[in-house]
C-alpha cells in the first residue's frame, strides 16, 4: 500500500513518478471542465488508402473517433458512479489517515476510472469538527519524453487516476465521490459516510 501527502491547489503538476496518481486538497470544490464540454458526437473516422501520406491529425482523429465512441457508450448505456470497489476506510486507529481499496468507477463523461492498488490518503491538512469528501476522477500524465527541434515531448499517454479532497460536494464535475469522512477531536477519523457514493444504475 502506498502512502501519499496531499498536494495544494496551484502546484505544478509533476510527472517524474508515473506510479503515483495525484492526491489534491480543494477548498472550493473540485477543478476540471463541466460535463457539457464532453458531450459531443464524432461521427468522423480517418479512411486510409495505400499511398496515403498520414500525418499526426489523422492519427489522432483515429484515436478520438474511438474513444469519444467508448465514452458515449459508458455515458448513455450504463451512466456513471461506482461499479467495484473504492471502499473508504479509516487507517490504523487513531491516524488521520484512509484507504482507498482498489476498484472501478466511471465518471460524468464516460471515462473509466481504475484504481489498481489501495492508495492511502493524508487528511492531516483539515481541521477538526471538518467533514470531508473523497472523490477519484479520471487522470492523464505523459510519459517517456524525447528530445524535438521544438523542444521535448512525450510519445506516450499513461490513463490513471488522481484523488480530491473536497470540503464541499463537487457541482456538476467529472468526479465520482466515494465517501464523507468527519473528523474528530485531534483532525482523527471519527466517521467514514457512505450516502454520497453513487452506484453505475443508481
Amino acid at each position: 500500500m502506498e502512502q501519499l501527502e496531499s498536494r495544494a491547489l496551484g502546484k505544478p503538476k509533476d510527472y517524474g513518478d508515473s506510479d503515483s496518481p495525484r492526491i489534491r486538497t480543494s477548498p472550493t470544490g473540485a477543478v476540471g471542465s463541466t460535463p457539457s464540454a464532453y458531450i459531443r458526437i464524432v461521427t468522423e473516422r480517418p479512411h486510409y488508402f495505400f499511398g496515403q501520406v498520414i500525418g499526426v491529425d489523422d492519427l489522432e482523429q483515429e484515436q478520438l473517433y474511438q474513444r469519444e465512441k467508448a465514452r458515449r457508450h459508458n455515458r448513455f448505456l450504463h451512466g456513471w458512479g461506482i461499479v467495484h470497489g473504492l471502499e473508504v476506510r479509516a487507517g490504523t486507529h487513531g491516524t488521520r489517515k484512509v484507504t482507498i481499496s482498489p476498484g472501478y468507477a466511471l465518471d460524468r463523461h464516460g471515462e473509466e476510472i481504475v484504481v489498481s492498488r489501495s492508495v492511502a490518503v493524508d487528511l492531516s491538512g483539515h481541521a477538526a469538527g471538518t467533514t470531508v469528501y473523497v472523490a477519484v476522477r479520471y487522470d492523464e500524465r505523459p510519459e517517456r519524453p524525447v528530445p524535438t527541434p521544438r523542444g521535448q515531448q512525450y510519445t506516450r499517454i499513461r490513463e490513471t487516476f488522481a484523488v480530491e479532497v473536497l470540503i464541499r460536494l463537487p457541482r456538476q464535475k467529472p468526479l465520482v465521490v466515494l465517501a464523507d469522512v468527519e473528523l474528530g477531536r485531534g483532525g482523527k477519523v471519527a466517521n467514514i459516510g457512505t450516502a454520497r457514493r453513487r452506484y453505475v444504475g443508481d
